[in-house]
C-alpha cells in the first residue's frame, strides 16, 4: 500500500487549503505493481527523469501516459478527505503531526477492514518528507498508526524516497486525480484510470458543499 498526502495538516486560512487528505494505490502479490512497464514509461519519457514522475509538475503528454499505464494495471484506490473549516476547536490547537496522524490513521482503518484476513503481510509505504525534523515525526507516526492497527495481520512500515518507487508516484498520481474530482467535479483521468478500482472515498469530518 503505497500513501500519498495533498494540502495543509494545518488550519491556517491563508494557506489556501480546503482538505488535507491521504490517498492510497494498493498492489498485491497475485497483482503486482508493473514495474517494467513503469520502468520503460520512465526512460522513454521527457519527464524529468532523476525526480520521477508527479502529477502537478509533469507536461499534458507525460501525465495521459501515465494514467494509461495505470488503467492498464490498476491499484485498489482508496482516499479519506478531512474538511478543515469543519474542525473542532479543540483539534486546532494540536501540532501538525496530529492532523498528518488522525488522518492516516482513519484512513487506513477503514482500508484494513478490507485487507486484513487475506493478506499475511501488509507493507505500508508512506512519502519521505524533505525536512529533517519533519522525516522523524513523519516516521513515527507512521510506525505508530501500523502498530495500533495491526490485528491479525503483518503490517509493516517504510518510508521511501518518491523518486525511487513506482508505487509512490502511482499513489501521487492516483490522488491528484481523486482531488480533482472531489474539489473540481471533474477529471477524465479519475474515470477512465482511478474510479473502475475505488474503493473507499471517506469524509470524516463532512465534504464542503
Amino acid at each position: 500500500m503505497f500513501l500519498d498526502e495533498s494540502g495543509t495538516p494545518d488550519f491556517d486560512p491563508a494557506a489556501g487549503s480546503t482538505y488535507f487528505a491521504f490517498g492510497s494505490a494498493t498492489y498485491s502479490t497475485d497483482r503486482p505493481i508493473p514495474l517494467q512497464a513503469f520502468h520503460d514509461l520512465r526512460t522513454g519519457t521527457r519527464s524529468a527523469l532523476l525526480n520521477g514522475f508527479h502529477a502537478v509538475d509533469d507536461s499534458l503528454t507525460t501525465r495521459a501516459e501515465m494514467f494509461e499505464l495505470i488503467a492498464q494495471h490498476p491499484a485498489r484506490f482508496g482516499a479519506t478527505f478531512m474538511l478543515k473549516a469543519n474542525a473542532h476547536d479543540h483539534v486546532r490547537q494540536r501540532e501538525k503531526i496530529w492532523m498528518y496522524k488522525y488522518t492516516l490513521y482513519r484512513h487506513l482503518a477503514s482500508i484494513l477492514l478490507e485487507l486484513r484476513g487475506r493478506y499475511d503481510t501488509i507493507h505500508v509505504v508512506a512519502a519521505e518528507i524533505g525536512m529533517q525534523a519533519k522525516r522523524s515525526a513523519v516516521r513515527l507516526a507512521v510506525e505508530d498508526v501500523c502498530q495500533q492497527l495491526e490485528k491479525g495481520a503483518d503490517i509493516r512500515p517504510h518510508i521511501w524516497r518518491s523518486s525511487t518507487s513506482a508505487g509512490l508516484q502511482i499513489a501521487d498520481y492516483g490522488l491528484w486525480a481523486i482531488q480533482r474530482h472531489v474539489i473540481r467535479g471533474e477529471s477524465w483521468q479519475y474515470e477512465k484510470a482511478v474510479a473502475p478500482t475505488m474503493r473507499s472515498l471517506l469524509y470524516p469530518w463532512g465534504a464542503k458543499a
